[in-house]
C-alpha cells in the first residue's frame, strides 16, 4: 500500500481591504483594525480585493481600477462600520 495523505486543511476565508488617501498615521490606525477585524490587508487593487476604502486624498487610477474589477469602494464611515460588526464578503 501508498502512503498514508492526510487531508489539507481548508483555506478560510479573509476579507481584503486596501487603504487610499490616508495619512500615513490613519492608514496604519485602519490597517490594524482591520487586522484585528481578521481581514487581509493588501497593498495593491486586484482581483481578489473585496474593499478599496477611500480617503479625502484617494487615488483616482486605483478607484478606476477596482470599479473595473468589479471591486466595492467605499468610505471610511462604512469601512468602520463593516469592520466593527464583523461583516465580511462572505456572510
Amino acid at each position: 500500500t501508498g502512503p498514508t495523505l492526510k487531508p489539507r486543511p481548508k483555506k478560510q476565508w479573509q476579507t481584503a481591504v486596501l487603504f487610499t488617501g490616508f495619512s500615513t498615521r490613519r492608514r496604519g490606525e485602519l490597517e490594524a483594525l482591520a487586522d484585528s477585524a481578521g481581514w487581509s490587508v493588501r497593498v495593491s487593487v486586484g482581483s481578489t480585493l473585496d474593499y478599496l476604502v477611500t480617503g479625502t486624498n484617494g487615488g483616482l487610477s486605483k478607484v478606476a481600477k477596482a470599479e473595473a474589477l468589479g471591486v466595492t469602494v467605499i468610505d471610511e464611515d462604512t469601512f468602520l462600520a463593516l469592520a466593527s460588526s464583523g461583516a465580511t464578503r462572505e456572510s
